[in-house]
């Protein structure tokens, strides 16, 4: 279902026409719900969403988007990092039942890991988890029966450091956030930054301008004291990890490490093997320690930090 604010669904008709060409094509979503995000991310200007549309499309069509899913490597660019990179995942919901998503960036050491990456294999792996995130996202809204609305994103910056306020990782993240633009357009509602430290407040007041106008806006901050106050305006303490101030445990876990990825920089270990599986050599070889390589329980060579036969 589509929830329409005053005179979008006059809007959403017209740009419907412009997009006639794309639609007859059956290559790329034209659906009313994608083209309501485009419509929306551009403040109801038809034009200017007809052209970002397109835009977003031969960007996806440049980058192999549609076939992510179907002939990547998964097992690189999607479980390989999978507890450190991209971490977090999705809580529930809000109060006003909007899908709630957490992401731990401040423990990642983004700085480290946007040097030791190339920046094309950090936006592969961005794009599967742009992928998988749009489509539990509008599997949710389906499986309720309500409008798709906006998520509210909760990025907890605990562990950011002086040493991590760098233009060259600051224009990098940039990077990776203008490529979301086209995967996920008007995807997110608001963006709360929680338990910012004063390095990175420092780091945004000097990088922000980076960034979309429109991303700004929906910035909102709260220092680590600040952090419970601020997240209980959009969400209840049910859905609030105890490690964050609310009620949230999986398992008794505070930290809800079922839920969230818990973030990190991966193991050098971790980082060797996902180029290997770039290189194409999937078959992983852990290192011997204490003599003996780790043995799966069928014998199969394995590894402890992702076990693959």
């Amino acid at each position: 279902p589509l929830s329409f604010r005053e005179g979008e669904d006059v809007k959403l008709q017209e740009l419907e026409d412009l997009v006639e060409d794309l639609r007859l094509q059956q290559r790329h979503r034209v659906d009313r719900c994608t083209l309501l995000r485009f419509l929306r991310a551009e403040k109801g200007k038809v034009v200017k969403a007809n052209k970002k549309m397109r835009e977003a499309i031969a960007w996806i069509e440049e980058n192999d988007v549609l076939n992510a899913i179907d002939t990547w490597n998964l097992e690189a660019y999607e479980k390989c990092l999978a507890p450190w990179w991209l971490s977090g995942g999705f809580l529930g919901h809000g109060l006003h039942g909007e899908p709630v998503a957490l992401e731990r960036l401040g423990r990642c050491s983004w700085p480290k890991l946007s040097n030791r990456l190339d920046f094309e294999v950090l936006k592969k792996l961005d794009i599967i988890h742009c992928r998988r995130c749009l489509a539990a996202l509008e599997e949710d809204s389906v499986r309720r029966g309500v409008p798709f609305s906006g998520v509210t994103l909760v990025i907890d910056l605990k562990g950011f450091k002086w040493s991590d306020a760098q233009f060259s990782a600051a224009w990098t993240l940039s990077k990776m956030v203008a490529c979301r633009s086209h995967l996920l357009p008007e995807t997110c509602h608001r963006i709360l930054f929680v338990r910012v430290p004063t390095p990175f407040a420092k780091a945004w007041s000097m990088f922000s301008y980076l960034l979309d106008p429109g991303t700004i806006a929906k910035v909102q901050m709260a220092t680590e004291s600040e952090t419970i106050s601020l997240l209980r305006k959009f969400i209840g303490d049910e859905v609030i990890p105890a490690y964050l101030g609310g009620q949230r445990h999986t398992e008794g876990d505070p930290y809800c490490r079922k839920l969230l990825a818990p973030g990190g920089f991966p193991p050098e270990e971790a980082l060797q093997r996902l180029e290997r599986l770039i290189a194409g050599d999937d078959v992983y070889r852990p290192p011997h320690r204490r003599g003996e390589a780790f043995q799966g329980s069928e014998g199969a060579r394995c590894c402890s930090i992702c076990p693959m036969q």
